[in-house]
């Protein structure tokens, strides 16, 4: 599962605030200029329009952000809960090869007991001999019932829930796989508007926060912004 964690470089740097108050020109990220066309009224509008929108996209970044965060370490946590489920049908796969090996010894004993008794009854002979080999092969039928009996109580034991625990295990992995798939998704998605948020923030950055304007044209427009 291609579950990463990734946290957004610059374009999760804070927007500078206004700086404080001061006499003459100032810029929107408190670095004056001595050169640099001043900003009219109309362009500072402009910007710190932009400036507030740039806010806005950012908290919804960052918001976004914390929520894959939180939604990963959810996703980590359910495929650690799946893994002691994976781990008894693992278990339980080791225990029905180890009892189907049986079965497979069995079957061959049986096999043979067959070809030995088709043998004894089929030679003809009698005598104290023979009445000894059939008496052995009785014992030996006996024997192998026994035993039989004793792999359909144990083959039945064992296959009793193994089918739900491996369809409990599948159900929850392929939720957890579509989870994450899920998360992959809207994680590139953040990834990119943390990108186009980069981009923007410094295209604002060349075309405003470096350029001075007017403390009184700033307070004006703070007022008409409200």
């Amino acid at each position: 599962m291609n579950v990463q964690k990734t946290s957004l470089v610059a374009a999760c740097a804070a927007l500078l605030s206004l700086p404080v108050s001061q006499l003459g020109a100032q810029t929107l990220e408190g670095k004056a200029s001595a050169n640099g066309k001043m900003m009219t009224i109309n362009e500072l509008r402009t910007c710190l329009k932009q400036q507030e929108s740039l806010k806005a996209q950012r908290a919804e970044v960052e918001k976004q952000r914390a929520a894959l965060d939180a939604e990963r370490l959810e996703i980590e946590k359910q495929n650690e809960e799946i893994k002691p489920l994976r781990d008894e049908v693992l278990a339980r796969n080791e225990k029905i090869k180890a009892f189907n090996d049986k079965n497979s010894d069995f079957a061959k004993r049986v096999a043979a007991f067959n070809e030995r008794s088709e043998e004894v009854r089929s030679s003809g002979r009698s005598g104290p001999s023979f009445d000894r080999q059939l008496r052995e092969l009785d014992k030996e039928q006996r024997e192998l019932q026994a035993l039989d009996a004793s792999l359909k109580a144990e083959g039945k034991t064992l296959m009793d829930g193994v089918q739900s625990g491996i369809d409990q295990l599948n159900a929850k992995a392929d939720a957890s796989q579509k989870r994450a798939t899920l998360w992959n998704t809207r994680n590139k998605q953040n990834e990119a508007d943390a990108a186009a948020y980069e981009d923007k923030r410094m295209d604002w950055s060349a075309n405003c926060g470096g350029r001075r304007y007017r403390e009184d044209d700033e307070k004006a427009l703070r007022a008409e912004m409200k």
